[in-house]
């Protein structure tokens, strides 16, 4: 991924600079920021789907070549569905651990830490399925 990332940034650049445009220019047309500009062309970021929309309308660049792009639009579902299915099987899991046993929980206090448990584990794995991902995929490791 992260020599997509490279090839893109100098299909970028180059296409640019072939063009004649400054990046404050290209900024400008894009509606991008200037640091966004300069981070991509350095490939220090994986651009956003909008970020390449944009620079493919307004230098005419290939979107065959974006196959980072495609990647991150299918991480999504993905992530959804991981989100979703991670949930259900901690409450299942939670709700068979309940009824298999006759003496848990005897108090409504027990029961109130047992589910703050079950709701700090799915907020965790929401964390690291949206968050710590992302940040990942970010530096491309």
């Amino acid at each position: 991924m992260i020599s997509d990332k490279s090839k893109f940034a100098a299909e970028v650049k180059n296409k640019r600079k072939k063009i004649g445009y400054t990046q404050a220019r290209l900024a400008e047309l894009t509606g991008l920021s200037l640091r966004s500009i300069q981070r991509i062309e350095k490939a220090e970021v994986s651009p956003r789907h909008y970020s390449i929309k944009a620079l493919t309308e307004v230098l005419d660049l290939s979107t065959a070549d974006n196959n980072e792009t495609n990647l991150q639009q299918n991480q999504f579902p993905k992530k959804v569905i991981l989100s979703i299915s991670s949930g259900v099987c901690l409450f299942l899991l939670a709700m068979a651990f309940i009824s298999q046993s006759r003496t848990f929980p005897e108090t409504n206090f027990e029961a109130f830490l047992f589910w703050t448990l079950i709701v700090l584990m799915i907020a965790t794995i929401q964390w690291m399925v949206w968050v710590k991902w992302k940040a990942k995929k970010a530096f491309g490791r």
